[in-house]
């Protein structure tokens, strides 16, 4: 493990008025602050979160069987050029899918006409935006309960 350097590390200064530090070490790209938490976690994690996040990291705290808290910071990991690249390919993979599904199934044009004419899976599109509408509806309630749980 190896100390930090404080013009490139997250600002300790964040900690200070939720978390006790007695000492700070740097574990590969993690950094483990050990201490005593002053406040409850999500407290310390609201106070903390926003220094953190600028500096480009994310926060998590982990006990001890002393009894004693560890706040550790990792990088903000954004993929390739800071573009969610694989949430992209998993979202048209879904658009692809449900339009298949909806030709085949809902709207009965047989597999051989598909690959005769591949533009003819576009006749799907009503399937397909009421399936995404309702994955849309259901993972914007995981945002609003993931918000609510930080009030």
């Amino acid at each position: 493990m190896e100390s930090l350097d404080p013009a490139v590390d997250p600002p300790v200064d964040a900690l200070q008025s939720v978390f006790h530090l007695y000492e700070t070490q740097r574990d590969g790209d993690r950094i483990l602050y050990y201490g005593e938490s002053l406040v409850p976690e999500q407290m310390l994690i609201r106070e903390a979160w926003p220094a953190f996040r600028e500096a480009g990291y994310e926060i998590e705290l982990a006990s001890t069987e002393t009894r004693e808290d560890i706040v550790v910071a990792r990088p903000i990991d954004t993929g390739i050029d800071g573009f969610p690249w694989k949430n992209m390919l998993l979202f048209l993979a879904t658009i692809v899918s449900t339009l298949l599904v909806g030709a085949i199934t809902w709207y009965y044009i047989p597999p051989s006409d598909l690959i005769a004419n591949p533009l003819t899976v576009l006749r799907a599109w009503p399937f397909t935006a009421a399936i995404l509408g309702v994955l849309a509806t259901h993972e914007l309630g995981h945002y609003v309960m993931g918000t609510i749980s930080w009030c």
